[in-house]
């Protein structure tokens, strides 16, 4: 028995993957087959390169629909094949810009022949067994983008666990306040930039651009999470917290999903976060969210804090 197959619905990214793993498979050996050196996977990249002359990273993220994480680890491995190069934007110091060098150049002059033979094949495969495929999924990637897979199950009532995200309001300021001091005080001490934030989650937060969530387990507030806006679209997840009873309910994880599409919806470019290696949970989450590791800031205000995270849309 397939076992995916039988799964239907519920296992549409398996099957998605799995025939996205069995087409990067066979593309790898046409490539080897015509004796030419290049991974399928950075065909998206080295395409929008080719069509564009040059980009900086937030322009290729944004264009191929891929996390900052996952382009920058393409372009290491490019740059290692000598295949591009980046460098500064000269007018603008922040942005790192990206283009072709003249190996690859020749290199595409071998692949678009065998690129023309590979669609040709792959349209003809769709057409004479009459699959809209590429149409379809266009049309589920523009559901998803209107309306995340995480919202849609969120909003939908669940048999196992009633939690669901709520924005910040007065009737729930209490609990962002003793939610953190319980998490933060079973680890290490509470610090007065925490006093700052906890006591006037409105003035320090809300007022200033920033967005505080709940997590709720029916009407018992759980976890909490905040969105503290920083310079020009940077902005800050901050004091996440879930109660130790809730363990197992995946509040944290819905709380940072959470949190991070509101930042796209908003406009932020950067989140960052800071904590503590010693706990080693949280910033397994984090990783699963798609932060990596950044170079500590010195002037970081919080004494516990010895690692920090970002991630750039």
């Amino acid at each position: 028995m397939n076992i995916l197959s039988h799964l239907g619905s519920l296992a549409l990214g398996s099957r998605l993957r799995r025939m996205s793993d069995r087409i990067m498979r066979d593309g790898a050996l046409i490539y080897k087959t015509y004796n030419i050196p290049f991974n399928p996977k950075w065909f998206p990249l080295v395409f929008h390169l080719k069509t564009m002359g040059e980009a900086n990273i937030k322009e290729i993220s944004s264009s191929l629909g891929f996390s900052h994480p996952a382009i920058i680890l393409i372009i290491k491995e490019l740059e290692k094949e000598g295949l591009v190069i980046s460098y500064v934007d000269e007018k603008d110091k922040r942005k790192r810009m990206v283009k072709l060098t003249d190996k690859a150049h020749q290199l595409i002059v071998k692949m678009e022949p065998v690129w023309q033979k590979i669609k040709a094949t792959m349209s003809q495969v769709l057409k004479e067994n009459d699959i809209e495929l590429l149409k379809d999924l266009q049309k589920l990637e523009t559901v998803f983008d209107q309306t995340s897979f995480y919202h849609r199950i969120m909003k939908t009532p669940q048999t196992t666990s009633q939690v669901e995200i709520r924005a910040y309001s007065s009737e729930l300021k209490s609990y962002f306040r003793t939610l953190n001091e319980e998490w933060i005080s079973k680890y290490f001490e509470i610090e007065p930039s925490d006093l700052k934030v906890l006591l006037d989650p409105e003035t320090a937060i809300i007022n200033k651009g920033g967005h505080i969530l709940f997590a709720l387990d029916g009407e018992e507030v759980i976890g909490t999470c905040a969105l503290i806006k920083n310079q020009g679209n940077s902005y800050e997840l901050a004091k996440m917290a879930v109660t130790e009873k809730a363990r197992g309910k995946k509040a944290g994880e819905k709380l940072g999903v959470a949190i991070l599409e509101k930042a796209k919806e908003i406009g932020a470019e950067m989140v960052y976060l800071v904590s503590n290696r010693t706990l080693i949970p949280a910033v397994k989450l984090y990783e699963k969210l798609g932060f990596v590791e950044v170079p500590m800031d010195p002037n970081n205000e919080y004494k516990r804090s010895d690692i920090k995270m970002e991630i750039k849309f």
